[in-house]
């Protein structure tokens, strides 16, 4: 993230500057810290995202020493693309010395490297914390491709399908999901996630998500399977970081206020 990016996203008026530098301080609080791209810290702030979570008894909260995390903090990181589920991943790397994840989305992001000139493809954005293109960025050994789910899975490229078969990586496509339903797929998915792990982290893209007029979810989960998917998340205690991609200037109003109502589904938000 740049400097930029940074300072927009700490000087967000969702943020409270409340330096942390003694853990046990701060033990038994609910806290959360944001950071997001240009972008996507517009859509964030729009939404009122740091105040619906302190409404719901969480301390929004800017890290003094982001490698110091006080013990029980939630990181949420949202960003233009899937590169910055990597970005948030790498940092719970640095704060975990084991996790799961939990892979939300239409495709896997385990393509193969071949497009010149750029560092991380989109679309390999996967592949790259597993090692498989063998350049810097791997997230070994904090995080195993047996505690890897998928939830969602439509589009797979012959060539990443092979990839997806030989890694270890789980995954539940739309037609697992409509087969056995969105409360038995998630039940198994924080199973694979948290098992001999610390917790998970949760890497949503909206193009998962089925949304009225919106050619890119066709076929996906509708708004209330992902609702239940955020919800069994928020009820297994697990959570450890969430990144959303997908948070650009040009995205439908309507559609970045279903994916933050995800996200407060995920942190917890209830009906009663």
């Amino acid at each position: 993230m740049s400097y930029g990016a940074m300072l927009l996203a700490m000087t967000s008026e969702y943020v409270e500057k409340a330096p942390m530098h003694d853990v046990e301080d701060y033990s038994g609080r609910k806290m959360v810290s944001i950071s997001a791209e240009p972008s996507a810290a517009g859509i964030l702030a729009r939404e009122a995202t740091g105040a619906r979570l302190e409404a719901m008894n969480f301390d929004v909260v800017e890290l003094a020493d982001a490698e110091r995390p006080p013990s029980g903090l939630i990181r949420l990181t949202a960003g233009a693309d899937r590169r910055i589920a990597h970005t948030a991943l790498a940092a719970t790397a640095r704060a975990t010395h084991s996790f799961g994840l939990i892979w939300i989305d239409s495709i896997a992001a385990l393509m193969p490297e071949e497009i010149e000139g750029i560092d991380l493809p989109e679309a390999s954005v996967l592949a790259r914390m597993l090692g498989l293109d063998h350049k810097p960025g791997a997230l070994q050994p904090q995080l195993s491709p047996e505690n890897i789910v998928i939830v969602g899975l439509r589009h797979a490229d012959p060539a990443e399908a092979r990839v997806l078969a030989d890694s270890r990586v789980s995954a539940f496509t739309m037609t697992d999901i409509d087969a056995t339903g969105m409360g038995e797929v998630m039940r198994e998915a924080i199973h694979i996630a948290s098992s001999g792990t610390q917790g998970f982290h949760v890497a949503y893209a909206p193009e998962v998500t089925e949304f009225a007029g919106w050619a890119a979810g066709s076929g996906g989960l509708t708004v209330r399977e992902t609702h239940q998917a955020m919800e069994a998340v928020a009820l297994s205690g697990g959570l450890l970081s969430m990144s959303v991609s997908g948070f650009t200037a040009d995205l439908e109003p309507r559609i970045a206020t279903d994916a933050v109502s995800f996200v407060m589904s995920a942190f917890g938000k209830r009906i009663l």
